[in-house]
């Protein structure tokens, strides 16, 4: 359960009472959350203030006494962040355009961007012909870097030939992004993309948090989402860093890899604004080679936040002996996958992947390609409903959560139930907006039955280890369910694959280059997920390196389909030519001439549901495998009653009840082929969840 505290506004047995209130409804831990509280702060209440530390002392230790786990925001609110005397040169930046148009010669002052002047400086200057009437198309044959004619804040240029010049001056800036109300001097957003920022935040823990936290049973630190601010995303050594990583140097393209306000995030998710990477950019070459760097730059913040953010906190907090849990990359121009390598315990969320089952599945592949034993989720945060929403409601968002491949649920979550200014409403975070504020309704009553129900699926979703059907490889650097319309957010959109029962999750080129993702034996990850085979998605792009790993792949047994409409058009046309020519031709590749054919291209591969039914099956599924059983977890995602009959190979089967955990034996019949023939009926978003046992001197130990 989250539960917000208002920072250090708060008494050592309000904290007693609401952990043992929540300990007696069934929660397993709380996830300690501080913001800032209604007006102004004094000082002795402050974010990592003595008060604040007594109450963080008395929550580690009346939660021991009540035997559930404390979990630690990583700074007050959110997105990370220090105390502005701190942080050194570890602020979150940004990059800003200035521009002007000329067809002679230019003398001039150069005029500052709208908006903060602080540590601005210019980083580049570039100049092109414009390939149009659209002051913002630019012919790249004409690009040159004019940066060393600006002296002193003055530019004197002359174009090297007539015709109509845009000029663009690149600028970055401390964004100044600070954290209400956190403390009399405000704490402020850390670079998430350099060692600067992460430093400062390790140093602020060192002297002020990890003091608190001495000889506590170490949970979890928890990072939400990256919550940035700002025009353009920047760090002071990014033209460094991409030239490294990249091969070439940036300075020149500038320009091109803007698109104001794609990643901050309340810009795009609070206003609901339909920027995307798809968004045309501030400017752009008329041959439409702007793409290509721009997904250059964004695989460049997906290395930096990776390396010099996730690798060195989890490190730290490893050495005080907590967890590291990260709501890693996603509704950023971040490739949201690889980035999960670095963290203990990757988290999603139902708000912001608008409750969208692929969305939590892009990152679910790779979860289960680490082996990591925990997928978590904060559900089920809903702007407009707070004390509106039952548990019901939260069933839906989990059911589906779960159905991506989630097995822990942190319930968004429980407010301080005291207040110390008399006799005014109970505070609640956020001014009401979200759900839900758990605690002050009498459905209360009923949350022992709830945690119960949840508990014994993530019981169930975490045994053994995952069964899945088909990996799809997939490239994206944009996740967020609150952009439908951009294909860059597409995921499988054609529901044969679904409907014909196959269990899928996503991998990423990145991630299909690690070591755990090898093949044996014609299977994928085979120590993990094991999956059968490997579907490419339309868009993938087929670089070397990726068609080095697809061709190797092939050989060593996995089946692989290719779809024409895609596959083809991403093929290389220059040198990895015979790469693409090596794949397509290996035995093991199949095509499907669209999306609606791949079930066919995988029935050729003898590639077959793991459950299967008599008629197109809208069920969702999750199956987890043991040594001799297997869980399989079911739902209905739909409004209407379901009735299937289903196989499955196995010896018998049992149907537990997840409100009491007995079980009963379900009807089956067994065929030649050995196959269990279950019939199973559901209400509208209803969960059923069976244990089979694989063979039949098994079957008495299911029970």
């Amino acid at each position: 359960m989250r539960y917000w505290v208002p920072l250090g506004a708060v008494d050592a047995s309000a904290i007693k009472h609401d952990i043992t209130r929540i300990a007696q409804a069934g929660f397993g831990g709380i996830e300690i959350n501080s913001v800032a509280a209604d007006g102004s702060l004094p000082a002795d209440n402050a974010y990592a203030s003595s008060q604040w530390a007594n109450a963080i002392k008395a929550a580690l230790e009346q939660a021991k006494q009540n035997g559930i786990t404390v979990d630690l925001a990583i700074s007050p609110s959110y997105p990370a962040a220090v105390p502005a005397n701190l942080i050194g040169e570890g602020s979150s930046q940004e990059m800003v355009y200035t521009s002007l148009e000329s067809s002679g010669p230019v003398d001039t002052q150069l005029a500052h961007p709208k908006g903060g002047a602080n540590k601005l400086r210019v980083i580049g200057a570039s100049a092109a012909k414009l390939a149009s009437s659209d002051p913002t198309v630019l012919d790249k044959r004409t690009l040159v870097d004019i940066t060393e004619t600006i002296v002193d804040g003055k530019m004197k240029w002359t174009p090297p030939s007539e015709g109509r010049w845009q000029i663009i001056i690149s600028w970055t800036r401390v964004t100044e992004h600070t954290i209400p109300g956190a403390a009399p001097e405000p704490y402020q957003a850390i670079d998430h993309f350099s060692t600067a920022g992460t430093d400062a935040l390790i140093a602020h823990w060192k002297s002020a948090i990890q003091p608190v936290l001495a000889g506590a049973d170490g949970g979890d630190v928890f990072e939400d989402s990256l919550h940035l601010k700002g025009y353009i995303v920047w760090t002071p050594n990014l033209l460094e860093e991409f030239e490294k990583r990249r091969g070439y140097d940036v300075r020149p393209y500038l320009p091109v890899i803007g698109i104001g306000h794609l990643n901050d995030f309340f810009h795009t998710i609070f206003t609901k604004t339909t920027v995307t990477p798809d968004t045309r950019a501030d400017f752009e070459f008329a041959d439409g080679s702007g793409a290509a760097i721009r997904a250059d730059y964004y695989q460049t913040l997906t290395e930096l936040y990776s390396e010099y953010h996730l690798a060195p906190l989890k490190g730290y907090f490893n050495s005080i002996g907590w967890r590291y849990r990260v709501q890693a990359a996603y509704g950023q121009s971040i490739e949201a996958a690889s980035p999960l390598k670095y963290v203990d315990v990757p988290e999603t969320e139902s708000f912001q992947l608008n409750d969208d089952v692929d969305g939590y599945r892009t990152q679910a592949g790779a979860a289960h390609v680490l082996n990591r034993s925990v997928y978590s989720a904060e559900c089920c945060a809903t702007p407009g409903v707070a004390l509106k929403t039952t548990w019901n409601d939260a069933l839906r968002h989990i059911g589906g959560l779960f159905a991506g491949g989630v097995n822990q649920i942190v319930l968004h979550g429980y407010s301080q139930t005291t207040r110390q200014d008399g006799d005014k409403p109970r505070w609640m975070p956020f001014g009401g907006i979200f759900s839900e504020d758990y605690g002050q309704l009498p459905t209360w009553d009923q949350a022992a039955a709830f945690t119960q129900y949840v508990a014994r699926q993530q019981s169930l979703l975490r045994w053994g280890k995952p069964a899945m059907d088909v990996a799809i490889l997939r490239h994206s650097y944009w996740d967020t369910g609150h952009a439908q319309a951009s294909p860059a957010d597409d995921y499988w959109k054609d529901p044969q694959l679904g409907l014909a029962g196959y269990r899928y999750e996503y991998l990423s080129p990145n991630v299909l280059s690690w070591p755990e993702a090898g093949v044996a034996a014609g299977r994928l990850a085979p120590a993990t997920s094991a999956y059968r085979a490997l579907v490419v998605m339309p868009g993938t792009p087929l670089t070397t390196p990726t068609l080095e790993q697809l061709v190797s792949a092939g050989a060593a047994g996995l089946a692989i389909v290719l779809v024409d409409d895609s596959a083809s058009a991403s093929a290389p046309a220059n040198e990895n030519n015979g790469l693409y020519k090596t794949l397509v031709n290996s035995p093991k590749v199949y095509r499907a001439k669209d999306l609606a054919s791949v079930p066919d291209a995988l029935a050729k591969a003898g590639i077959a549901p793991t459950v299967t039914s008599t008629t197109p099956n809208p069920l969702q599924s999750v199956m987890r495998s043991g040594t001799d059983s297997r869980y399989l977890w079911l739902r209905n995602p739909t409004d209407k009653n379901q009735h299937q009959t289903l196989k499955v190979n196995g010896a018998c089967a049992r149907q537990i009840d997840l409100h009491t955990g007995a079980s009963k034996p379900l009807a089956k019949v067994i065929d030649d082929a050995k196959q269990l023939t279950l019939t199973v009926d559901f209400a509208p978003h209803d969960v059923i969840a069976l244990r089979i046992a694989d063979r039949s001197d098994d079957c008495l130990k299911i029970r």
